[in-house]
């Protein structure tokens, strides 16, 4: 694969944007380090555990959009250090909610609290919870305290 990481936010955008991620390999994502430290959590954590935990961090959140839904931005445990491994000011987080959330909605909510981000959808066969949406968010220059809960 001829696959140049983003050396600029626009660059990232136009990945996200375009659909590259939906078929990039997780090698081209994240580090061998973090890919393993991932693969051992979800070992070591039933699926059942983690949406309990995730729906914790929802309901802790405390945060609805105007539309109801509850929602919840963490940080992302195991980011994709490799794409993002030449953009520094770029922090990768994670957008869960229950209900449905259309992106451009999730965007602009994130967008009202101050948040330059670009975010897209894992397709499902790359989500390793299925069971609850969530987005993956790109932060631009964003302090890494988040206004909502953070996992």
């Amino acid at each position: 694969m001829d696959f140049q990481f983003p050396t600029t936010w626009q660059e990232l955008e136009q990945i996200v944007n375009v659909g590259i991620l939906d078929e990039l390999a997780v090698e081209y994502k994240r580090s061998s380090r973090l890919t393993e430290q991932y693969e051992n959590d979800r070992h070591m954590l039933s699926q059942e555990k983690s949406i309990q935990n995730i729906y914790r961090e929802i309901n802790a959140s405390h945060t609805r959009l105007t539309t109801g839904e509850e929602i919840a931005l963490t940080y992302n445990k195991y980011p994709y250090d490799l794409l993002l491994q030449n953009l520094p000011g770029v922090t990768h987080a994670l957008f869960w909610f229950k209900g449905s959330v259309p992106i451009e909605t999730a965007q602009a909510h994130l967008q009202s609290i101050g948040k330059t981000c670009c975010l897209y959808e894992n397709p499902v066969a790359l989500k390793s919870i299925p069971e609850i949406s969530h987005y993956q968010v790109f932060l631009l220059n964003q302090d890494v305290r988040f206004p909502l809960a953070a996992a």
